[in-house]
Protein backbone atom coordinates (compact mmCIF):
# COMPACT_ATOMS: atom_id res chain seq x y z
CA UNK A 1 0.00 0.00 0.00
CA UNK A 2 3.38 2.37 0.93
CA UNK A 3 4.83 1.72 -2.52
CA UNK A 4 1.34 2.48 -4.29
CA UNK A 5 0.89 5.40 -2.30
CA UNK A 6 4.61 6.63 -3.15
CA UNK A 7 4.18 6.03 -6.82
CA UNK A 8 0.81 7.80 -6.71
CA UNK A 9 2.35 10.77 -5.19
CA UNK A 10 5.53 10.73 -7.68
CA UNK A 11 3.20 11.13 -11.01
CA UNK A 12 1.05 13.59 -8.95
CA UNK A 13 4.17 15.74 -8.53
CA UNK A 14 5.21 15.12 -11.90
CA UNK A 15 1.70 16.23 -13.30
CA UNK A 16 0.98 19.28 -11.20
CA UNK A 17 4.31 20.77 -11.17
CA UNK A 18 4.63 21.75 -15.13
CA UNK A 19 0.83 22.18 -14.98
CA UNK A 20 0.26 24.71 -12.84
CA UNK A 21 2.06 28.30 -13.56
CA UNK A 22 3.63 30.65 -11.30
CA UNK A 23 1.31 32.83 -9.75
CA UNK A 24 1.71 36.64 -11.04
CA UNK A 25 3.55 39.06 -8.57
CA UNK A 26 4.79 42.37 -9.07
CA UNK A 27 8.07 41.98 -6.67
CA UNK A 28 9.17 40.59 -3.26
CA UNK A 29 7.04 43.29 -1.72
CA UNK A 30 4.08 41.69 -3.43
CA UNK A 31 4.65 38.42 -2.36
CA UNK A 32 5.19 39.48 1.11
CA UNK A 33 2.11 41.63 1.39
CA UNK A 34 -0.22 38.94 0.24
CA UNK A 35 1.01 36.47 2.30
CA UNK A 36 0.85 39.34 5.53
CA UNK A 37 -3.06 39.97 4.59
CA UNK A 38 -3.89 36.34 4.51
CA UNK A 39 -1.68 35.08 7.73
CA UNK A 40 -3.31 38.39 9.76
CA UNK A 41 -6.15 39.37 8.25
CA UNK A 42 -8.14 41.61 11.09
CA UNK A 43 -4.90 43.34 12.27
CA UNK A 44 -3.46 46.22 9.61
CA UNK A 45 -1.12 46.62 12.37
CA UNK A 46 0.23 42.91 12.30
CA UNK A 47 0.03 43.17 9.08
CA UNK A 48 2.61 46.35 8.48
CA UNK A 49 4.88 44.25 10.81
CA UNK A 50 4.91 41.32 9.06
CA UNK A 51 5.64 42.75 5.89
CA UNK A 52 8.63 44.88 7.22
CA UNK A 53 9.77 41.71 9.32
CA UNK A 54 9.73 39.44 6.10
CA UNK A 55 11.52 41.97 3.87
CA UNK A 56 14.30 41.72 6.58
CA UNK A 57 14.41 38.17 6.48
CA UNK A 58 14.44 38.05 2.93
CA UNK A 59 16.88 40.65 2.67
CA UNK A 60 19.92 38.49 0.50
CA UNK A 61 19.44 40.54 -2.44
CA UNK A 62 19.02 37.29 -4.77
CA UNK A 63 15.55 37.23 -3.61
CA UNK A 64 14.75 39.97 -5.93
CA UNK A 65 15.11 37.98 -9.16
CA UNK A 66 11.67 37.67 -10.16
CA UNK A 67 12.34 33.88 -10.92
CA UNK A 68 12.56 33.37 -7.29
CA UNK A 69 9.05 35.33 -5.95
CA UNK A 70 7.22 32.37 -6.04
CA UNK A 71 9.68 30.28 -4.25
CA UNK A 72 8.92 32.72 -1.06
CA UNK A 73 5.29 31.95 -1.72
CA UNK A 74 6.13 28.36 -1.65
CA UNK A 75 8.54 28.24 1.39
CA UNK A 76 5.92 30.65 2.89
CA UNK A 77 2.60 28.50 2.42
CA UNK A 78 4.64 25.37 3.46
CA UNK A 79 5.43 26.52 6.62
CA UNK A 80 8.60 27.39 6.60
CA UNK A 81 8.78 30.28 9.12
CA UNK A 82 8.21 26.96 11.44
CA UNK A 83 11.70 26.39 10.83
CA UNK A 84 13.07 29.53 10.63
CA UNK A 85 11.54 30.48 14.13
CA UNK A 86 14.92 31.46 15.11
CA UNK A 87 16.74 32.66 13.08
CA UNK A 88 17.22 36.16 11.13
CA UNK A 89 17.59 35.39 7.93
CA UNK A 90 16.41 33.08 5.30
CA UNK A 91 18.80 32.20 2.86
CA UNK A 92 18.23 30.73 -0.80
CA UNK A 93 19.80 27.66 0.14
CA UNK A 94 17.88 27.59 3.42
CA UNK A 95 14.78 27.39 1.49
CA UNK A 96 15.69 25.52 -0.96
CA UNK A 97 16.39 22.75 1.29
CA UNK A 98 13.11 22.99 3.00
CA UNK A 99 11.49 22.23 -0.90
CA UNK A 100 13.01 19.38 -1.33
CA UNK A 101 11.23 17.55 0.44
CA UNK A 102 7.23 17.31 -0.74
CA UNK A 103 5.49 20.19 0.37
CA UNK A 104 1.76 20.18 0.68
CA UNK A 105 0.59 24.05 1.16
CA UNK A 106 -1.00 24.92 4.32
CA UNK A 107 -3.48 26.74 6.28
CA UNK A 108 -1.21 29.89 7.12
CA UNK A 109 -2.87 30.11 10.36
CA UNK A 110 -0.01 26.88 11.38
CA UNK A 111 2.70 29.36 10.96
CA UNK A 112 1.38 32.28 12.69
CA UNK A 113 2.37 30.95 16.10
CA UNK A 114 6.39 31.11 14.35
CA UNK A 115 5.65 34.75 12.55
CA UNK A 116 4.97 36.14 16.04
CA UNK A 117 8.33 35.40 17.47
CA UNK A 118 10.20 36.07 14.50
CA UNK A 119 8.47 39.35 14.77
CA UNK A 120 9.18 39.77 18.45
CA UNK A 121 12.92 38.19 18.28
CA UNK A 122 13.74 40.69 15.29
CA UNK A 123 12.23 43.63 15.58
CA UNK A 124 14.98 46.57 16.85
CA UNK A 125 17.09 45.06 13.47
CA UNK A 126 13.83 45.07 11.12
CA UNK A 127 12.82 48.80 12.84
CA UNK A 128 17.33 49.25 11.53
CA UNK A 129 16.82 47.84 8.44
CA UNK A 130 12.99 49.08 6.92
CA UNK A 131 12.99 51.88 4.66
CA UNK A 132 9.64 52.18 3.67
CA UNK A 133 7.08 54.60 4.81
CA UNK A 134 4.33 53.46 6.95
CA UNK A 135 1.84 54.55 3.91
CA UNK A 136 3.98 52.23 1.30
CA UNK A 137 3.48 48.87 3.92
CA UNK A 138 0.52 47.66 2.28
CA UNK A 139 0.05 49.87 -0.30
CA UNK A 140 0.08 47.85 -4.39
CA UNK A 141 3.38 48.52 -5.21
CA UNK A 142 4.95 48.73 -9.14
CA UNK A 143 5.70 46.54 -11.14
CA UNK A 144 9.31 46.78 -10.42
CA UNK A 145 12.12 43.53 -9.74
CA UNK A 146 15.18 41.81 -11.25
CA UNK A 147 13.81 40.00 -14.22
CA UNK A 148 16.67 37.57 -16.03
CA UNK A 149 19.42 38.52 -17.38
CA UNK A 150 19.32 38.29 -21.54
CA UNK A 151 22.69 36.44 -21.52
CA UNK A 152 22.22 33.86 -19.29
CA UNK A 153 19.31 31.61 -19.19
CA UNK A 154 17.45 31.66 -15.75
CA UNK A 155 17.09 28.04 -15.50
CA UNK A 156 21.12 27.86 -15.41
CA UNK A 157 20.68 30.56 -11.95
CA UNK A 158 17.72 29.10 -10.30
CA UNK A 159 19.10 27.17 -7.48
CA UNK A 160 15.80 25.53 -7.42
CA UNK A 161 15.68 24.30 -10.24
CA UNK A 162 14.40 20.27 -10.57
CA UNK A 163 12.90 20.86 -7.15
CA UNK A 164 8.65 20.41 -7.30
CA UNK A 165 5.81 23.09 -6.24
CA UNK A 166 4.22 22.22 -3.66
CA UNK A 167 0.68 20.42 -3.83
CA UNK A 168 -2.37 21.94 -2.43
CA UNK A 169 -4.62 20.29 0.35
CA UNK A 170 -7.68 19.64 -2.39
CA UNK A 171 -4.83 17.83 -4.70
CA UNK A 172 -4.39 15.48 -1.86
CA UNK A 173 -7.73 15.05 -0.72
CA UNK A 174 -8.80 14.51 -4.39
CA UNK A 175 -6.01 11.87 -5.20
CA UNK A 176 -5.47 9.84 -2.07
CA UNK A 177 -9.07 10.10 -0.62
CA UNK A 178 -9.77 7.80 2.56
CA UNK A 179 -5.72 7.95 3.59
CA UNK A 180 -5.38 11.60 3.80
CA UNK A 181 -8.85 11.74 5.74
CA UNK A 182 -7.66 8.95 7.90
CA UNK A 183 -4.26 10.44 8.70
CA UNK A 184 -6.14 13.66 9.06
CA UNK A 185 -8.03 12.02 11.86
CA UNK A 186 -5.95 10.35 13.65
CA UNK A 187 -3.80 13.70 14.43
CA UNK A 188 -5.18 16.97 15.27
CA UNK A 189 -2.84 18.80 13.21
CA UNK A 190 -3.05 16.21 10.32
CA UNK A 191 -4.32 19.01 7.54
CA UNK A 192 -0.83 20.93 8.66
CA UNK A 193 1.17 17.89 7.98
CA UNK A 194 3.92 18.05 5.19
CA UNK A 195 3.78 14.82 2.63
CA UNK A 196 7.20 13.56 4.08
CA UNK A 197 5.47 13.03 7.12
CA UNK A 198 2.52 10.63 5.89
CA UNK A 199 5.07 8.61 4.91
CA UNK A 200 5.51 10.21 1.10
CA UNK A 201 9.18 10.98 -0.04
CA UNK A 202 10.94 8.20 2.08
Amino acid sequence: MRFKLLFLASALLTALVFSAPPPAFRNQLDVLQKYAKNIYPDSEDMQKKAVVTLRYLFRNREWNNAWYWHRIDDFLRTGGLKSASNRAEVTILDAAGHLQQYQVIEDVAYSRPSLDKIIKNNKKDVQKHNRLKDHEILAEPPWLGRYPDTHVQPEKKDLFRGIPRPLTQQDLEAELGDSWQRASRSNQDGRGKRITDLGFGK
